[in-house]
């Protein structure tokens, strides 16, 4: 029955590509560019500061956070992941004919992207095991984010009041 399930709606997704090319390229480009945010020097530093606030903020709860090295890669994935399920929600809100499949097109084209720079950083010898443990579970929080993002969109469009 689950299996039965699982090839129905992926099914769906790909009759909804295939019948919807544009749409599926332009919710691509939407969330890429949202993606490429990332990127920017205006984002690092809005990440360096949230670092900042946060690390005053868990001070006063826990004083020795600074010690506990795990705390550096949590707090900044967490900004991003919160930034990725936006970027979910939006891509779905976008396109409201097919909110699901359009953000699940969104993040395989994101996965695969940063399954290509995982694979670069992993053939380099001078990489580090936990570095790439760390970037990989991020990776992986980001494409969860961006699809609970597109769900929510799809919940939301769903429980509009119809006019």
């Amino acid at each position: 029955m689950k299996s039965r399930l699982v090839s129905k709606s992926m099914n769906r997704f790909f009759m909804e590509v295939a019948n919807h090319k544009l749409l599926t390229l332009r919710a691509i480009l939407t969330g890429w560019t949202l993606w490429l945010i990332t990127t920017t020097t205006q984002w690092h530093d809005l990440l360096m500061s949230y670092l900042g606030l946060s690390g005053k903020a868990i001070r006063v709860i826990w004083p020795g956070w600074s010690s506990h090295r795990w705390v550096y890669a949590v707090v900044p994935a967490l900004l991003v992941w919160s930034y990725s399920c936006l970027i979910g929600w939006l891509v779905g809100r976008f396109h409201p004919t097919a909110p699901v499949q359009m953000v699940s097109a969104f993040a395989i084209f994101l996965s695969l992207f940063e399954a290509k720079h995982m694979i670069a950083e992993a053939r380099n010898p001078s990489s580090f095991a936990s570095v790439m443990i760390v970037w990989a579970l991020r990776d992986i929080g980001v494409i969860v984010s961006v699809v609970v993002g597109g769900i929510w969109a799809a919940r939301a469009k769903n429980l509009q009041p119809s006019s």
